[in-house]
């Protein structure tokens, strides 16, 4: 992820505060879940670990934060804890699955995923290095998808990582 957040303070402190910004996200994903598009439509199946070398999506999407921020700052101060939680929503504009085994080798664009996604944000440490977490709200596949393949119906993401900060 790489992005941009304009932070505006809302006392003279400058210890509470809203974040919003932009963002481009690249995203890979390593599962278990096949898919393959038969007769114009993507299937699903559960692989075995041994049946495969390679199982990925990838996705492109834009992204808009919007966050609640406190931190222990001053106005001279870089060196502070923070904890700043919100919601990021985005949008899927590109996606493309990669399937390789020793029978079989293919690649499928444009996912069926739902194109707007929203989640939960925590971001919280000292300094430039925090621990981020994101819990998506919608599901990740789309209603069609969902209506064949029921059991993947509240399959949701789930980040966890580090953020770096540059003030």
């Amino acid at each position: 992820n790489f992005g941009f957040i304009r932070d505006l303070p809302l006392n003279k402190q400058r210890n509470f505060g809203l974040g919003i910004g932009v963002g481009l996200s690249l995203g890979s994903s390593n599962s278990n879940l096949k898919l393959s598009e038969l007769n114009n439509s993507v299937s699903a199946e559960i692989v075995n670990g041994e049946d495969f070398t390679k199982n990925k999506w990838n996705t492109t999407k834009i992204e808009f934060p919007f966050e609640f921020r406190w931190r222990t700052s001053t106005p001279t101060s870089y060196k502070f804890w923070r904890v700043y939680f919100g919601i990021k929503t985005s949008y899927i504009f590109s996606s493309k699955f990669k399937y390789d085994s020793p029978n079989e080798n293919y690649s499928e664009s444009s996912l069926p995923f739902n194109k707007f996604q929203s989640g939960f944000t925590i971001n919280a440490g000292n300094n430039t290095w925090n621990l981020g977490l994101y819990l998506g709200l919608r599901p990740l596949f789309n209603d069609q998808f969902i209506k064949k393949h029921s059991e993947f119906k509240n399959m949701k993401q789930f980040k966890v990582g580090l953020i770096f900060y540059i003030l």
